[in-house]
């Protein structure tokens, strides 16, 4: 069933409830691995709060991202016949790596500026 792309998160239908539930799922999945990175690396950092809700924003946006790309990339491709298996999943794990190496950035990005205006420097080496 196809829907226009601007509604596949708000629409009422099972499969815009499916992506809502696969965005909420994210939660959980990205704060064990932000627990499990902080507690298995070797070297010291602090898992400060202001870095796990920029990182969470960022990547509950990438997943929204992602979820309407797929949705319309994969209803295209559909469309005009060609094979998902061998079209959609390298297309879609390159897009992936891109927006995850970009959403982290933002992080950083974030978290620098924020620490910057109350007067804090991370040393940062871009």
């Amino acid at each position: 069933m196809y829907h226009r792309e601007s509604r596949v998160i708000i629409y009422k239908d099972v499969y815009a409830r499916t992506c809502r539930i696969l965005v909420l799922i994210a939660i959980p999945g990205h704060l064990l691995s932000i627990t499990c990175e902080h507690f298995l690396k070797s070297t010291f950092s602090l898992l400060t709060v202001e870095f796990v809700s920029f990182y969470l924003i960022a990547n509950l946006l990438r997943d929204a991202i992602l979820l309407y790309m797929f949705h319309w990339f994969v209803h295209w491709l559909w469309k005009w016949g060609f094979n998902l298996d061998n079209a959609a999943i390298p297309c879609f794990t390159a897009f992936l790596d891109l927006l995850g190496i970009a959403s982290l950035h933002l992080v950083f990005i974030a978290m620098d500026a924020v620490a910057y205006a109350v007067g804090f420097s991370f040393s940062v080496v871009w």
